[in-house]
């Protein structure tokens, strides 16, 4: 265990399930504590769900800057996306070079959101 007492990570059965359903339009898994590797797995079986996505909601699951600039370049892959949160994550001092990346891919649609999010958990997640 990773020293989250009661706190269990996105199980592979949730993540599964996702790739099963081919109708969704708005996914929120805010807060879900995905992480980097939950996270990059469902905007897999998103995409390779081809749901007629809208929305994907992965605000405040502990991503890194390495795992956003992954699922930025994934959701590309969902040509009906209209907004794809990524706001309160753990992009700290790399939220700039997100910014720019976003604007390489000509992503409007990717809210990274306001401002730089560091907590202990972040740190330590990264480390």
């Amino acid at each position: 265990m990773d020293g989250d007492v009661g706190i269990q990570p996105l199980s592979s059965k949730t993540i599964q399930a996702v790739s099963g359903l081919k109708f969704l339009e708005h996914v929120d898994f805010s807060d879900c504590l995905c992480r980097d590797e939950g996270s990059i797995e469902i905007v897999k079986k998103l995409v390779a769900s081809k749901s007629p996505l809208r929305v994907l909601n992965l605000a405040g699951n502990e991503i890194t800057p390495e795992a956003a600039r992954t699922i930025m370049k994934l959701v590309k892959g969902i040509r009906t996306l209209e907004q794809v949160v990524l706001g309160t994550n753990c992009f700290g001092s790399k939220f700039d070079e997100l910014r720019g990346f976003k604007q390489q891919l000509q992503a409007e649609y990717i809210d990274l959101g306001a401002e730089r999010y560091v907590t202990v958990s972040c740190i330590s997640a990264n480390q």
